[in-house]
């Protein structure tokens, strides 16, 4: 019995090898773009997490500042109170930024979502947290309680923010190097000393973060 191949034309016989050759290929290509796409979709949701977790990580660094202002006040410091509305001043900038920020990104990010209420921090927004500085702010006596909830606080958002834009943001990933204080032009460091970078971590897609950029040096990254 002959081949069943045999009893076609030569021209479909071609085409029909051509399309065996061709077929895996074009699927092959498919998967690649559609891989390509998905990593570009990623890439770009940890490129918002960056930028929503900036502003964060300064208000965390600059309300931690004003905790100590404040509790050197409160034991009567003089110099305290220059200190606390010096870094009261640099938090209400912080928030300024963050506001418009989060209403652009915040929804693509799923903040708050269902995992927030889950864990009890319902409500947990850039506009409850800067509601809560301002009442620390016009406070007439140092509240310790509420300094340590806003900073619990702004903690959990970060967190969730780098789970919701697929960040890592455990510091035990990534590497650790000496600490890099950003210069003037001139190579001089004058005033607050602010880092460049303290090593760096790394997200799943393999992209790197300085850690501490930008920051004030409070010293957390001497190792």
């Amino acid at each position: 019995m002959k081949n069943i191949l045999f009893q076609f034309s030569i021209r479909l016989r071609m085409g029909l090898i051509l399309l065996t050759l061709v077929l895996p290929t074009v699927f092959t290509g498919w998967l690649l773009l559609a891989q390509m796409d998905q990593n570009i979709a990623y890439s770009e949701k940890e490129a918002e997490g960056v930028a929503y977790t900036q502003p964060l990580f300064i208000l965390l660094d600059e309300i931690a500042d004003a905790q100590i202002s404040a509790l050197r006040a409160e034991s009567g410091d003089g110099d305290a109170k220059k200190d606390f509305n010096e870094s009261a001043e640099r938090i209400d900038k912080t928030f300024g930024d963050l506001l418009p920020l989060d209403g652009a990104s915040g929804a693509d990010l799923g903040l708050p979502d269902a995992a927030l209420a889950a864990s009890g921090n319902a409500g947990l927004t850039p506009e409850t947290l800067q509601r809560e500085w301002q009442s620390i702010k016009s406070a007439r006596s140092f509240d310790s309680d509420a300094y340590k909830s806003i900073l619990s606080r702004l903690s959990t958002l970060i967190v969730f923010t780098g789970d919701a834009s697929g960040m890592v943001l455990d510091p035990d990933i990534g590497t650790v190097c000496g600490k890099l204080i950003r210069a003037e032009r001139t190579m001089d460091i004058t005033g607050t000393p602010y880092l460049d970078s303290a090593g760096m971590y790394f997200t799943p897609t393999f992209r790197h973060f300085d850690r501490g950029s930008n920051l004030r040096d409070g010293e957390e990254y001497n190792n």
